[in-house]
């Protein structure tokens, strides 16, 4: 009997052969192969006639729906849906399966033209069978997933056993003139002749085996499973071809004596001594023996890059070294050099002199304080080895020729950035001495690429990371396939035919782009399982499956020796396991060691637990040494569900304690010190993360002795009442110290779990960012309001990006009442009728839902349902059905009857502005008109006619006198309403509609607030959209045409809208959403593109305005909802105003006043601006002024007291300084001395006495020597010259507060002290990056640190005192591409640098942008925020202003913009367009354990 053949089963048979086409053809095939299969099942599987179920060509989607839900219900033990026919690819990426009538799908329609597995997916869920299988022959049907990401997924709860078969991941082979579908023929094949190699009992697995086998031989498209559980196992039939008389397994195989050793070393990673099993990665030794060599002729360490599972250690040891061993002729000498291997732990200064010398570790400490000691240790290494070899020097070559080396090698280096700073920094310093040292040593590391940012801001590591890098790659296919078949070769095991095709296929390697990284450890412990399962000469396929496969092979492991222990083995484990793990704040978990005593010391059972450890050691997922256990590698912590519900669990205990760990270390190896012990809140905190957590008692003796004694001191330095309780566990929490000290600790504990909620919500805020745009911007204020220090970074990130609401349905279209409190959205499947401040008020349900219109009272609701012909008379006109309903109760809406007096379909809609009036254009070309101010008695006025061709869009003025209307003949055309005529008043030309359907319904046609302005479409040649002046709507006079520069408005317009003000207008045109200033509509011009993500894009959608003008608001539909973008601004969204187009040239410079005004200045090579911006925006421009004349010569400069502006100008083609008064700009300045070059800065000196001008332009194109001259500027009409310092800077900056002048050129900042500035004198310059072909300078207004951004990705700071600067920064920023300019706050906390490095927007696409950095405490600056993405190559200058209380950023870049990054501030412009407010639900279920605070107030 098979697992189909009892009680509960229901077989359910799905095939659709025929279509009427054009697109989808008919597949004569399916039919017999439908019959054949229910056949094979009642024989071959004993499945009764009364349990199947056969659906041959349904008509429709609907029809097949309701069948897989009527059986899904009907199964009690097994249900099989198992389906033939066409698929398709559909919105959002979703598989269709296609009913006979399923031809092409429309977007908005797919759902009822095809069935979509998410609606296969939602009738499964109400199935109570224990095994559920879908098998799917069918086009692209291995796209779906049995996960919850993208593509659409098949997903049921836990308690299902379920096993997903598809046929192909392309196209399914069904030829013509076969009697059976290629996958469904196989699959008959099997059930009614057998598998010669296949089990006894046929299964669920062994049915995808062999259906892999024989496809795979014929050519075919390969088969993909997806398993649940053990639902692999469910069994389909006896095995014909397999008598049970023969054994399973070749007894020949059995009696053969097994290797000595396994071919496969499971997580082990290889040694020196396993590379004769160490196959796949020649090329990339090659590649790290060049790169080794390139290094020790540098002096610097090479690195090995590449993510957690690449086989850096296996490539380290098996590779390198074995190579080294034998002899590397890129290192000539190479096998008589010894090596050293460590991993720096948690001490990794100690690690490393242990590593050198036996006795080493006891002068650590040394190395601490001056690491350049390490070298005499490498010295000592080398001596010995030379003792060692003196016998046969007679055969060592010369040392001049082959000198010899030592060979340290760092492995797992990212466990530097879980020690503290001081000793990371002593570490690399030392790392950098060995490698630097003449001839002495070569050095290399491995890096885990997730730390690879934090490897970049170490100064040490920076240069090998740029110079000495090998980045561990995936293994290409034919690498992998060495690693699977060539140990298998040297030990004498053979793999079973098409095993290694099998794995590689479940690997994804047999298709681009490759495996995922990290994949290597489960290939090789999936490996080494299906050997262990016989430990023969043979690995099979059986063997194989049995171990769960690449995917579950190490899960299945651990889950077998855990479940196979007792209970107190398994609580051993539960505890000691996480214990083996460091989590990270900012990066991922890795593993780390621990002392094997400690925990065993903890264990409530020892001896359980000591048994615990060996068996999970003898199946290799542990490493045990004498004193410590380890993870056999960080894969178990992704590939083993149940340890990472363990770690996340106690994640925020194992943090706390990794810390204490840390912190009781250096008191104990500090003589316990009593000065190191933990105080005040630290204690606290320590004590209540691991109370929470549930571990008192468990921590280990030298920890427990730590926390004991802070706790005695403690408790001595508070004076607390005598009596309280003595500590007996380190996790016991003082429950009382007296009355105030009680309080201190609540408190406290209150604001650490306020801190820990603050960061969860931040974290959900950037996940929400790009699918809940409005949800995110509201968490991302709770955040920062529950904790302002660490919540600015998703805060700021949400200023460029939109509101949303109703994100659960795909909008169509969309329309609003005139006061905006109620918008009615169509979704293909619905009309919802949304409130702002309520959220959705109803769902009226309409399939095939289109336009829709609302009244500007609300009371009325107008839209359009299209219903296909049937598929039996494919030439049937589509229906469209005209409804109205009365909305006055929006929960309870009433459909309203119109007489059906017109034979035509309707195909555009709306309502006049007073609400009564409704317009319907009709496929002749009619416009019908009902008076609907009864609208129980509707009354039809009279037609409008002229157009003889369908409408698709219209309009009515606001006033109501004027109808637009844009048709498929190519004309706009308008009508007087307020006459008794009925033909057009006037016709312009225009252009047809997308010929392609689009994906929501049209408006291309929309009149400005005033109705003086018609927007249209264009003629769809030369340009795509025009504006026409309605003075005499007589005789419409065409303002401008949008020329053809924008293709996507040309032939894919779906929707214009002006602004309430009607200075604004949006178009929609192809997946792009365009911004037009249309103040002066004559002049028109384009003021932004706005991209929607690829997830929301399905085509072309309409948007709309909200009727508010401040702030200005423009909903867009989409596939997730309707977006609500703030684009008051719209030149540059989220800023607090803009300035217009940055002038042109490559020296830009925008430049804040001080003083009692806030000015700013804009310059550039065309032009410059000079702005007030003392009030809010709008600002008031007070002169236009020349520019330097140049693109590469420019710069401005404002004296301190902002009363004198210095700019670069031009004078009868000559490069000139003009001195201007800012109370009177235009008046004629006063001009510096001719210039030789050109001005590339400017810099006035504290007392705005002295005005330096760098003049190191190209403007003349004549060789002078560069230099910086000083000028007397003490009166402003009469500048006299001082000095000339024969120097080249490109930029320069006086200290605030000082004499101190700096200057930048490539790679070396210049320092001159003008204390006499008429003898300036040079001090030591200080080195910049090698790389750097520019620098930009800024001094903190206190004049006590400079920071320098240069072209090689870094920002430096040094400390500044008494004018001189340190020898060597505090601080070294790393950043993601050249920083373009640099700004401190007035508070000089925060630091702005313009990064030109890409960063991912809320559109998906990567752009330059601003950071901002807390230099608080400069030695560890800390990134808080990016924000203004850039299309281009970002800002070239920025500059704070340092009046008044708004922190204004001045950015120059495309758009010269002005931020507010006050986060309060930022907070209230956000709230101007969240769309949907926060409910409670959703309150609760991201803001855990906190009291509902709405983050918006509700009128927003």
């Amino acid at each position: 009997m098979s697992g189909l053949s009892g009680q509960g089963v229901r077989i359910l048979l799905i095939g659709t052969a025929h279509h009427v086409g054009p697109t989808l053809t008919s597949v004569p095939s399916v039919s017999r192969s439908l019959q054949a299969l229910d056949r094979s099942l009642r024989t071959a599987c004993a499945i009764p006639s009364e349990s199947i179920r056969t659906l041959l060509d349904p008509p429709n989607a609907q029809v097949m729906a309701a069948a897989i839900a009527e059986e899904a219900q009907r199964a009690r033990s097994v249900l099989l849906i198992y389906y033939l026919g066409h698929g398709l690819i559909g919105p959002g990426e979703e598989l269709y399966l296609a009913a006979v009538g399923t031809d092409r799908l429309t977007p908005g329609l797919a759902a009822h033209q095809a069935l979509p597995l998410s609606a296969l997916q939602q009738a499964l869920t109400a199935c109570r069978a224990p095994s559920v299988v879908v098998v799917l022959d069918c086009c692209f049907s291995a796209r779906a997933r049995l996960t919850a990401n993208p593509p659409p997924a098949i997903t049921l709860p836990a308690a299902h056993g379920v096993y997903f078969l598809a046929s192909a991941e392309q196209l399914a082979l069904a030829p013509q003139d076969a009697e059976y579908t290629a996958f469904t023929g196989e699959l008959i094949g099997l059930l009614d002749r057998g598998d010669h190699r296949g089990p006894r009992l046929l299964t669920l697995d062994a049915a995808y085996e062999f259906l892999f086998r024989a496809l795979r031989a014929r050519g075919g498209p390969l088969p993909r499973r997806q398993a649940g559980d053990r639902s692999g196992d469910l069994v389909l039939a006896v095995n014909a071809a397999h008598p049970p008389s023969v054994p399973d397994v070749d007894p020949a195989d059995d009696a053969a004596p097994g290797p000595r050793r396994s071919p496969y070393l499971g997580l082990e990673s290889f040694t020196v001594d396993d590379v004769e099993l160490f196959h796949g990665r020649e090329r990339l030794v090659e590649e790290l023996l060049d790169a080794a060599a390139g290094a020790v002729g540098a002096g610097q360490p090479v690195i090995v890059v590449g993510p957690s599972g690449a086989g850096k250690t296996s490539l380290l040891h098996a590779g390198l070294l074995a190579t080294l061993h034998r002899g590397a002729p890129q290192l000539p000498g190479s096998a008589g050099w010894p090596w050293r291997v460590l991993t720096p732990g948690d001490h990794p200064v100690h690690a490393l002199a242990a590593a050198l010398h036996p006795d080493g570790a006891a002068g650590a400490e040394s190395l601490i304080d001056d690491p350049g000691s390490v070298v005499p240790l490498v010295g000592r290494v080398l001596h010995d080895q030379n003792v060692d070899r003196a016998p046969h020097t007679e055969m060592t070559p010369e040392p001049e020729q082959c000198p010899l080396r030592l060979v340290l090698v760092v492995d797992r280096l990212e466990e530097l950035f879980s020690v503290s700073e001081r000793e990371r920094t002593a570490f690399c310093a030392a790392l950098t001495a060995v490698a630097a040292a003449d001839r002495a040593a070569l050095v290399v590391l491995s890096l885990r690429a997730d730390f690879y940012g934090e490897a970049q801001a170490v100064p040490a590591l920076a240069p090998a990371l740029r110079d000495h890098q090998v980045q561990a790659a995936p293994m290409r296919l034919v690498e992998l396939r060495a690693a699977i078949e060539r140990p298998a070769e040297a030990v004498g095991v053979r793999l079973d035919d098409g095993l290694a095709d099998l794995v590689l296929h479940e690997l994804d390697a047999v298709k681009p782009p490759g495996p995922q990284s990290g994949t290597l450890p489960l290939l090789s412990h999936a490996l080494w399982a299906t050997w262990a399962q016989g430990g023969g000469t043979r690995l099979t396929v059986a063997g194989y499956r049995a171990s769960g496969g690449v995917v579950t092979a190490l899960a299945t492991t651990a889950d077998r020796v855990y479940d196979d222990l007792g209970p107190g083995g398994q609580e051993a484990l539960r505890h000691m396991l996480p214990r083996l793990v460091r989590v990270g704040d900012d990066s991922v978990d890795t593993g780390r060691p621990a002392d094997r005593d400690a925990l065993l010391a903890v264990a409530s059972d020892p001896s359980a637990a000591e048994d615990a450890l060996h068996r999970m050691a003898g199946e290799r997922l542990l490493v045990l040494h004498k004193r410590s256990v380890r993870l056999s590698h960080d894969a178990l912590l992704r590939a083993w569900p149940r340890l990472r519900g363990w770690i996340d669990a106690d994640r925020d205990w194992l943090r706390a304690r990794q810390q204490i760990i840390t912190d009781a270390e250096i008191w104990w190896r500090s003589r316990r010190d009593p000065a190191l012990l933990y105080r005040g809140s630290k204690l606290a905190a320590a004590r209540e993360s691991a109370a929470n957590a549930g571990r008192t008692g468990e921590y280990e003796p030298r920890l427990t002795q730590f926390l004991d004694a802070s706790v005695r001191q403690e408790r001595r330095l508070a004076r607390v009442r005598t009596g309280v309780l003595a500590v007996l566990t380190v996790l016991l929490l003082l429950v009382t110290a007296g009355g105030v000290t009680a309080t201190v600790y609540q408190r406290q504990a209150a604001s650490e779990r306020r801190h820990a909620v603050a960061r969860l919500v931040a974290n959900e805020a950037t996940s929400l960012r790009d699918t809940e745009p409005g949800l995110a911007k509201q968490l991302s204020i709770a955040a920062y309001r529950m904790d302002p220090g660490i919540s600015v970074a998703p805060l700021l990130s949400m200023l460029e990006t939109p509101g949303s609401f109703d994100s659960q349905d795909p909008v169509v279209d969309l329309a609003r009442t005139g006061d905006g409190r109620m918008t009615a959205l169509s979704t293909g499947l619905s009309v919802v009728l949304w409130k702002p401040l309520g959220g959705r008020e109803g769902t009226i349900p309409l399939p095939g839902a289109g336009a829709v219109a609302l009244s500007s009272d609300g009371r009325l609701l107008a839209a359009l349902s299209v219903r296909f012909g049937p598929p039996s008379r494919p030439a049937a006109a589509t229906e469209v059905t005209l409804h109205v309903w009365s909305v006055a109760d929006p929960a309870h809406p009433t459909e309203l009857r119109l007489p059906q007096a017109h034979s035509k379909p309707v195909t555009a809609l709306a309502f006049g502005p007073r609400g009564h009036l409704l317009v319907l254009g009709t496929a002749d070309g009619a416009v019908r008109r009902w008076d609907l101010d009864r609208p129980v008695a509707p009354r039809a006025l009279a037609d409008l006619t002229g157009p003889v061709a369908a409408l698709d869009s219209l309009a009515v003025a606001a006033d109501g006198r004027l109808l637009a209307a844009s048709g498929a003949d190519g004309r706009v055309r308008l009508w007087d309403t307020g006459s008794a005529r009925t033909t057009p008043v006037s016709t312009m030309t225009g252009s047809p509609a997308p010929t392609m359907a689009p994906y929501g319904a049209p408006h291309r046609v929309s009149f400005r607030a005033d109705g003086a302005v018609l927007a249209a479409p264009g003629d769809g040649d030369t340009d795509g959209l025009r504006l026409w002046r309605l003075t005499d709507p007589r005789k419409p006079k065409l303002l401008k045409r949008i020329d053809d520069s924008l293709a996507d408005c040309r032939d894919k317009l779906i929707s214009t809208a002006f602004s309430p003000s009607g200075d604004l207008l949006a178009t929609p045109c192809g997946t792009s959403l365009y911004l037009w200033d249309t103040s002066r509509p004559e002049e028109t011009f384009e003021v932004n593109q706005l991209t929607e993500p690829e997830t929301y894009q399905s085509g072309e959608v309409p948007a709309l305005f909200a009727p508010s003008r401040s702030p200005v608001l423009l909903m867009h539909a989409t596939t997730m909802g309707v977006h609500v973008w703030d684009v008051s601004n719209s030149p540059r969204l989220g800023a607090a105003s803009s300035l217009g187009t940055s002038p042109s040239g490559f020296n830009l410079t925008l430049q804040f006043s001080g003083g009692s005004r806030r000015l700013l200045a804009i310059h550039g090579a065309s032009r410059s601006t000079l702005w007030d911006m003392s009030g809010p925006p709008p600002h008031r421009k007070l002169a236009e002024l020349p520019g330097s004349g140049d693109a590469l010569s420019g710069g401005a400069a404002f004296s301190p007291d902002g009363r004198i502006l210095a700019e670069a100008e031009t004078a009868r083609g000559h490069p000139v300084v003009r001195i201007r008064d800012t109370a009177r700009p235009t008046a004629t300045p006063a001009t510096l001395p001719a210039l030789g070059s050109g001005v590339g800065g400017l810099a006035y000196s504290a007392d705005g006495r002295v005005l330096a001008v760098s003049d190191t332009g190209d403007a003349t194109g004549q060789a002078v020597a560069p230099s910086v001259r000083l000028f007397d500027v003490s009166r402003p009409d009469r500048p006299r010259p001082l000095a000339v310092i024969h120097a080249r800077a490109f930029h320069l900056a006086f200290s605030p507060h000082g004499s101190l002048l700096v200057g930048t050129f490539d790679n070396q900042l210049l320092l001159w002290d003008t204390v006499d500035p008429h003898h300036p004198v040079a001090e030591t310059p200080r080195p910049l990056s090698p790389n750097s072909l520019d620098a930009v300078p800024a001094f903190r207004s206190d004049g006590r640190m400079l920071a320098v951004a240069d072209s090689g990705d870094a920002v430096r700071l040094w400390h500044v005192a008494h004018d001189k600067l340190d020898a060597t920064p505090v601080a070294d920023i790393r950043t993601a591409g050249t920083a373009g300019g640099l700004a401190f706050t007035p508070d000089g906390d925060t630091l702005a640098i313009a990064n030109s490095g890409s960063l991912t927007d809320f559109t998906g696409q990567t752009k330059a942008h601003i950071e901002l950095w807390d230099v608080g405490n400069p030695e560890i600056p800390v990134r808080r925020a990016s924000f203004a993405y850039d299309d281009g190559l970002g800002a070239t200058s920025i500059s704070y202003s340092s009046q008044g209380t708004t922190p204004y950023l001045a950015v120059g870049s495309t758009v010269a913009a002005v931020w507010n990054t006050e986060p309060n501030a930022v907070a209230r412009q956000l709230c101007l367009s969240v769309g949907a407010a926060i409910t409670r639900a959703q309150w609760a279920r991201y803001v855990p354990d906190t009291p509902f605070h709405a983050p918006c107030p509700a009128e927003k």
